[in-house]
This record gives structure tokens, C-alpha cells and sequence, in this order.
């Protein structure tokens, strides 16, 4: 959900910092209590356009510049020695017909580099940035926390794309692993998404919804 009011930003922000730590253990919850989003820098005009890209400015006194437009924070995944990975919703280039992608990038690594860095698929339909190919690209279900076997705190895609006039099935993990971000594809058989229900049931998963 993007929106010009800051009020309603900030409770937007608090709910996803409530749900990220709810997941996490006591010392992780702590670590997040630090790095908690208090509000987004967001210059634009008037009518509407950015000026600048977006910064989050964070608990602990960091300004995070996302290197992202329209930032939406999606969650935070802890680290035990360096500051956490935030999963941003955002558009990385205002000028060129970008659509919104999800990125995961940590404060000590700086802004996210668009055009270069990789990004992925947001929760429902995507489409291509042509507007001329009006049929979906992707159809993605995205879950984050600890959500299937085999993993750690992370994000999961369960994810069908189109290849051509072919749809293909594929579900994607990245979890953090040492510190560092660990991204893989399951192999078949794959897992699907009545997998991760349990995981849902017992709080150490949820579901991140489309942007209406």
C-alpha cells in the first residue's frame, strides 16, 4: 500500500516490525527493536513525482537510502553480527517504466543498485515493463519467516512464469545462512504451498499480500 500519509505509513511499518518479531527469538526480536523503520524520507512534488529516491529512517539513528522509489518495507530478517537484511517493495527507476520488484538489501551494504541488482517477484500477477505485453509474466504466492524444512529465517516464492507461450512452475528460497544470504531453487518434487501451513499455524511464517 503506498501512500502520501505518514501517519498512516508509520502504522503500517510498526504492524510488519510486530509481525517480524513475533517470528523471531528474544535475542533477534531485540536486535530488531534497534532497526525498526520510524518513518520514510520520501521527497516528491506536488503532484505526486519523486524527486529523490527514498530513505528509511531507522531507530537506532541510521538513514537508510534504499535506492528504491515508493518503498514498501515488507520485513526485516535478522543477522547475529551485522545489521539485518530489509525485504523492500519499491521501484528502481521512476523514468524508464520499472514495476515494482522486491529487494533484499542490508544497511551496511549500501542503496540498492538498479539496474544491476537482482530483483524478484512481488506476491499476485506481474507484468512485463513493455506495455505493449498486456499477458502476465508471473504468478507468485510469497511467504517469509522460517516457513519450509531445510531452511532458516528467509522468503519463499511459489512462483509460475511464463517462458514464451509456456508456463513454469518453481519455488524459490532465500534464507540467511552465516550472515549472509544463501538463494536456491527446490528441486522437483517441488514443495507446495499447503507445505508451509504448519509453519503458518504456529506464527513462524505469514503470507506477504499484494499491494492493492
Amino acid at each position: 500500500m503506498r501512500t502520501s500519509f505518514r501517519g498512516e505509513m508509520v502504522t503500517l511499518l510498526a504492524a510488519v516490525f510486530v509481525a517480524s518479531a513475533a517470528a523471531q527469538s528474544p535475542s533477534d526480536s531485540t536486535t530488531l527493536r534497534h532497526w525498526r523503520v520510524l518513518s520514510v524520507v520520501a521527497p516528491r512534488l506536488p503532484n505526486g513525482l519523486a524527486t529523490a529516491q527514498d530513505t528509511l529512517v531507522l531507530a537506532n539513528g541510521t538513514r537508510f537510502a534504499t535506492g528504491l522509489y515508493h518503498v514498501r518495507v515488507l520485513d526485516i530478517l535478522p543477522r547475529s553480527n551485522k545489521p539485518p537484511f530489509f525485504v523492500l517493495e519499491g521501484i528502481g527507476c521512476v523514468e524508464c517504466d520499472a514495476v515494482p520488484l522486491i529487494y533484499i538489501q542490508s544497511p551496511a551494504d549500501g542503496p540498492v543498485y538498479y539496474p544491476t541488482q537482482k530483483p524478484y517477484a512481488t506476491p499476485g500477477i506481474g507484468y512485463s515493463s513493455d506495455l505493449e505485453d498486456t499477458i502476465p509474466i508471473v504468478r507468485a504466492r510469497v511467504f517469509v519467516g522460517t516457513c519450509l524444512t531445510n531452511m532458516t529465517v528467509g522468503i519463499v516464492w511459489f512462483a509460475t512464469e511464463r517462458d514464451g507461450s509456456t508456463w513454469l512452475s518453481k519455488v524459490h528460497v532465500i534464507d540467511v545462512v552465516s550472515d549472509t544470504l544463501r538463494a536456491r531453487d527446490r528441486p522437483a518434487p517441488l514443495p507446495n504451498v499447503r507445505d508451509v501451513s504448519g509453519y503458518v499455524a504456529k506464527g513462524s511464517c505469514r503470507e506477504l499480500k499484494a499491494a492493492p
